[in-house]
């Protein structure tokens, strides 16, 4: 867990220094393919949650 939150932020340092070097035009289409890409993520993201939670009310909700 650990090893993935420390790619992840040193993927967003490298990120925010492509953003810095971008015309306008260019970090617009980057935002827009970022959210895209956060729309695709969250719904996956709760249904992960949904399914451990529910691993949970059946293990300790008897």
């Amino acid at each position: 867990m650990k090893h993935s939150k420390i790619k992840f932020q040193l993927s967003s340092k490298e990120l925010k220094f492509q953003v810095e070097n971008l015309s306008e035009a260019s970090f617009c289409f980057f935002l827009i393919f970022i959210l895209s890409i956060v729309c695709i993520l969250i719904p996956l993201f709760i249904e992960e949650l949904n399914m451990l939670n529910q691993v949970f009310i059946d293990e300790f909700g008897q």
